[in-house]
């Protein structure tokens, strides 16, 4: 049976928060994310609230997944000697046999610079690490996703490789560029809503 990501963005309706809820720099953050959904000419704060509505996208695909999922609900953890973690997408996938626990960082910027890198890749290890004590027998998947990538490349997680995990079929380049394009368009009429 085949799962196309496209009729389950149909569903999609984002809720950015308003404007002011967002402290930014003044300029403009243009990153492969905003060329992906042809948001280049916001300004930051729209920039954010665009990235926030991806990464509750993401959520949104793994909720419909054809594979059974559990998504975990409680997403900022606790993590001893470090302090608190947000980690951007969580969930388990049981099966008769094993139990996976998948973790992505969402990022729009893959062009970040060396320290915030560092600190990227740093996130990700201490987040990995708790989740590796907190569930013993499960397999812990973790990685960095950018759905601005169609494939997956310089330890960054593109989007097919992402949806495949989670039962769709994969894009062809000019399905993804179409996806980000319809998904642009639907971020854009909702923070025009929200302003």
């Amino acid at each position: 049976m085949s799962h196309k990501i496209n009729d389950v963005l149909k569903s999609w309706n984002p809720q950015p928060k308003k404007r002011q809820e967002i402290k930014a720099k003044n300029g403009n953050n243009f990153t492969a994310l905003h060329f992906w959904l042809g948001t280049g000419d916001f300004i930051q704060q729209d920039n954010i609230r665009s990235g926030m509505e991806i990464q509750k996208f993401i959520e949104f695909i793994a909720k419909k997944s054809p594979v059974k999922l559990e998504i975990i609900k409680n997403t900022t953890l606790n993590i001893p000697g470090v302090g608190l973690k947000e980690a951007d997408i969580l969930f388990r996938v049981d099966s008769e046999n094993k139990t996976i626990i998948y973790y992505r960082e969402v990022k729009g910027n893959t062009n970040l610079d060396s320290e915030k890198k560092a600190a990227n890749k740093e996130k990700i290890v201490q987040i990995k690490k708790y989740l590796e004590k907190e569930y013993p027998d499960a397999i812990i998947n973790s990685a960095c996703l950018c759905p601005a990538w169609l494939d997956s490349e310089k330890g960054i997680e593109g989007l097919n490789d992402f949806i495949q995990l989670l039962g769709y079929d994969p894009l062809s380049p000019e399905e993804h560029v179409e996806l980000g394009k319809a998904i642009g368009l639907k971020i854009r009429e909702a923070l025009r809503m929200s302003n």
